[in-house]
């Protein structure tokens, strides 16, 4: 609730601030659109989400490994090893990983779409509050 109480009062001061500046609601709308911090949230989540996206979709990390056992050359002798491993798993798994991933992030696009949206439709509703407001100012003057 705090939140919303300080992004509306934001929303107003800029609009008073776009009144003084003599700008017109799309211009208000664009400087709104590149700063206002929910939006900045929302564009926050989509680049995480693009970043996940591209995770775990190929098969495991490959291992290499050397080991070396000093040993007495009457007994045993020295010992070396080398072992190179790789983890698969069903081919299946990897293409529903993939298809898993995509549509998770067709979702995080949405969403943003969907926040972007919700802001600039407050932001256009506080300015045309401001502007009704104005107009009944001058016509009771």
């Amino acid at each position: 609730m705090i939140i919303k109480t300080f992004l509306s009062s934001t929303a107003i001061w800029l609009i008073i601030a776009m009144a003084a500046a003599g700008q017109g609601t799309e211009a208000f709308l664009r400087e709104v659109a590149s700063a206002h911090p929910v939006i900045k949230y929302y564009e926050g989540l989509l680049e995480a989400s693009r970043a996940e996206s591209v995770t775990g979709n190929t098969p495991g990390e490959f291992g290499l490994g050397f080991g070396y056992f000093p040993g007495t050359p009457d007994a045993i002798g020295v010992k070396r090893t080398l072992e190179a491993s790789q983890s698969f798993e069903f081919p299946t798994r990897y293409i529903l990983r993939g298809r898993f991933n995509r549509e998770s992030f067709a979702l995080a696009e949405t969403e943003f779409a969907l926040g972007r949206l919700e802001t600039l439709l407050e932001a256009r509703l506080l300015a045309y509050e401001y502007i009704s407001i104005q107009k009944k100012l001058t016509l009771l003057r």
